[in-house]
This record gives structure tokens, C-alpha cells and sequence, in this order.
């Protein structure tokens, strides 16, 4: 009988043992400030510059904005308020006017083809939604499409689509002893599973101060990832799965304060919100625009506040490359140009750090305005930098005013 009972305690265990083990994920540890820098041919085998056509008509200030599609260019400028499509090549094809004292934001459905527009009126403080084709022509006032993203639902494929409801509560609400999934997978109309699971009164920091997360990427061979706030897990979202696969671990002079991360305090919550005390440029609150491929783990973190303005400073570092294999990081804000793509900037400025690289079919965006081009161009003559031909007639036809370039790049397959 002793025998029996020690083993069934050494079996009991084992099982939990097994569980624990089965639990834990590798860390990663990341101090954005290590970050190396190195040239853009280090890392990516592909880099091309697609003027957007200036006219009359197309001429706009930044790229707020950048969708790809399979046919088309479409990027929102918020100083003229409107969207304009372009084709693949750069192209001009129309432009949509969203009017005053409005917020355009534009959402691309894959699955049905679409471009919803959501324009939201600070006057009346209402958000219309209207639905284009690829190329920027309008569907008629009563069509509707179900499942499109003006409610912010992510295309799955297959009639699947992936929605962050977050566990937000508002200011002076009182958060609610209630779980709430911050991803949801809807098969149709209905939901088919719900993800990462939060508690409102059992997490008011996160929820109260974040609020939730987003996945930026459109899935890529039926997968995505996102990670949680505050603790950083990194999952890979498939429509039946939330696989944990790594915590990043970052300084703790980089993380929110534990006592403000744990606390239970919903007075302290609000008037952190109230006077954003606790936004500080330093603090790192979440990771995005995070994908996988091959040993490159690639991702931006998302700061409490942002330090205004663009380069290799410490503060000034959020898009990053870490190689699963070597463990090195490298900024994507350190890299510089070299001869490979005729010395010339990848990304420009406040709002390309913050915003990250887009991606799409294997390939990585980015913008680039005429006038940082221009002003690169004069300074590096001495390089004898050899332009290609769409940036040669750039240069010959263009000027510094001109319309933003989209910079399309393709990362090396990094296999070491």
C-alpha cells in the first residue's frame, strides 16, 4: 500500500512536471538599445522605389495611409483629407474627397475585393462607411458587405474573420468582474473561437490603460501573430489556435512600473489616464507589425509616447530584425543606404518609425518623400551613386515637391 501511494505521488509529479514544461516558452532578450545597425543589403536582396505619379489632380502632401492590394496602390493623406489610388507601377487612377473636419481610414477586404472607407466627422462626430473596388470606383449606397472590415474584421479566407475586441473600459466606468477575449475568430456571422481571455476587474491596468492589441499583417499561409501587453508573449494566430512562442523580455527600465501594471487602484487608473502620467517615451507597452520568417523574428515596439522626430538615437529606435539563431538585433532605423540601392533612405521620418513597414506578398513597404530624396541625392554625389531607370526619370522629371515614393523590399533568406 506505501509503495502504491509513493508512486502514485511520484506519478502525480511527474504530471505536473510535464505540465510546467509544457508551458514554458523560450525568452527572448531584447534591449532595443544594443540594437547594431549595418548596411540595407545586410538584409534585404530587394529594394525598389515606386514614384506615386504627381499631377494637378494627384498631388498630396505624406502618406498617412499605405494599402497594397493585388491590382492597385492606395494611400490616405489626412492635410488634404482624401484617398487616392494608384496602380501597382505608381500610376495615378482617381482620388476620393473625404471633406473637412474629417478622419479618413481605409481597410482592405482580400477576400471580397474591397477598400472599405470609414470617414469620421468631427462635427457631427459620426463615421460613414463606403465601399470601392481596387481601383477606387464606388459600390452602390446599398450594398453591403457582412463581413467586411468596417468592423474591423480581418480576412481569414474560407469565410473565416479575425476581430480585436480588447477588454477596454472607459474612464470613470468601473471595470467589470467579466472575461473578455481580446481576438475573436468569426466563421460568417457567427463566432467560431474566442482567444486570449482577460479579466477587466482582474486586469484594470491593462485593460483601463491598453485596452487590447492588434494584429497589422494580413495572415500569410492561414497564420498571424500579436502579442500581449504588458508581459510581451508572442502567439501565432491560426482560426483554430493561439500558440504561445516566445516572451520578450525587454530592460526593466524599459516596462511599465509593477506597481501600475498590478495595481488594483481604479482611482490611480483614472487619473493616470486623466493627466497621461504615465506616458513616457521610454516605456514600451506592447510589440506589433510582428512576423516570422525563416530565423528573423521582426516586429515594432509600441511606446507609451513617441520622441518626435527621426534617428540612430536610443529613443528613437522601434522597428526592429532579431535573428532566432544568432541572437543579433538590429534596428531598421541604424541601417544605412549603400551602393546596392544607390545610397538611398528606406524609411523617413516620425510618422514611418511609429507606423513600421507595411507587408504584403512577401515583400515589406515603406514611403520616402521627394523632398528627403532630393536633398540624399545632392548629398551623396560624391558616392557616384548608380540610379535605375524609374529613379533616373524621378530625378530628371521630379522635383522636391513631388509626391511620396513607396519603397518595396524583399528580406534576405536568412536560413543561418
Amino acid at each position: 500500500m506505501r509503495m502504491l501511494k509513493q508512486f502514485y505521488f511520484l506519478w502525480i509529479c511527474l504530471l505536473c512536471t510535464g505540465s510546467l514544461f509544457a508551458q514554458a516558452v523560450p525568452k527572448l532578450r531584447i534591449d532595443p538599445a544594443n540594437a547594431y545597425g549595418g548596411t540595407i543589403s545586410d538584409y534585404f536582396d530587394q529594394v525598389d522605389y515606386i514614384p506615386l505619379e504627381t499631377t494637378k489632380e494627384s498631388l498630396f502632401g505624406q502618406i498617412s495611409q499605405l494599402i497594397i492590394t493585388d491590382s492597385s496602390m492606395v494611400v490616405t493623406d489626412d492635410d488634404t483629407k482624401a484617398v487616392l489610388f494608384f496602380t501597382p507601377d505608381g500610376k495615378f487612377i482617381r482620388k476620393v474627397k473625404t471633406g473637412e473636419q474629417s478622419y479618413p481610414r481605409i481597410h482592405y477586404d482580400r477576400t471580397a475585393h474591397t477598400i472599405t472607407l470609414n470617414v469620421y466627422n468631427f462635427n457631427t462626430e459620426k463615421t460613414v462607411t463606403t465601399y470601392y473596388d481596387l481601383t477606387g470606383n464606388k459600390f452602390g449606397d446599398k450594398t453591403v458587405f457582412k463581413n467586411s472590415s468596417k468592423e474591423g474584421r480581418m480576412p481569414f479566407g474560407n469565410n473565416f474573420f479575425l476581430t480585436a475586441e480588447g477588454c477596454h473600459y472607459g474612464t470613470d466606468d468601473k471595470p467589470k468582474d467579466s472575461v473578455f477575449n481580446l481576438l475573436k475568430v468569426y466563421k460568417g456571422d457567427s463566432v467560431y473561437k474566442a482567444f486570449l481571455p482577460y479579466n477587466q476587474k482582474d486586469n484594470p491596468a491593462l485593460c483601463g490603460l491598453v485596452g487590447g492589441i492588434w494584429p497589422r499583417y494580413l495572415p500569410e499561409q492561414g497564420q498571424t501573430y500579436v502579442a500581449t501587453p504588458f508581459d510581451f508573449n508572442v502567439y501565432r494566430i491560426t482560426t483554430d489556435t493561439a500558440e504561445k512562442l516566445y516572451q520578450v523580455v525587454f530592460p526593466l527600465s524599459r516596462t511599465m512600473d509593477k506597481d501600475i501594471r498590478e495595481t488594483k487602484n481604479i482611482a490611480m487608473i483614472d487619473s493616470l489616464r486623466k493627466d497621461h502620467r504615465w506616458r513616457k517615451e521610454h516605456i514600451i507597452t506592447g510589440i506589433s507589425n510582428i512576423l516570422i520568417k525563416n530565423n528573423y523574428f521582426i516586429f515594432k515596439i509600441d511606446a507609451a509616447t513617441y520622441s518626435w522626430g527621426y534617428g540612430s538615437e536610443n529613443s528613437k529606435q522601434y522597428n526592429f530584425i532579431y535573428n532566432l539563431a544568432s541572437g543579433r538585433l538590429s534596428s531598421i532605423e541604424r541601417m544605412l543606404p549603400d551602393s546596392a540601392n544607390a545610397f538611398l533612405p528606406i524609411m523617413d521620418g516620425f510618422r514611418a518609425s511609429i507606423d513600421g513597414l507595411g507587408y504584403q506578398d512577401g515583400f515589406f513597404y515603406s514611403s520616402v518623400s521627394a523632398l528627403r530624396l532630393f536633398t540624399v541625392k545632392e548629398a551623396t554625389a560624391d558616392k557616384k551613386p548608380v540610379y535605375n531607370a524609374i529613379m533616373q526619370n524621378f530625378f530628371k522629371q521630379g522635383s522636391r515637391k513631388s509626391n511620396p515614393v513607396v519603397v518595396r523590399m524583399k528580406i534576405k533568406d536568412e536560413k543561418k
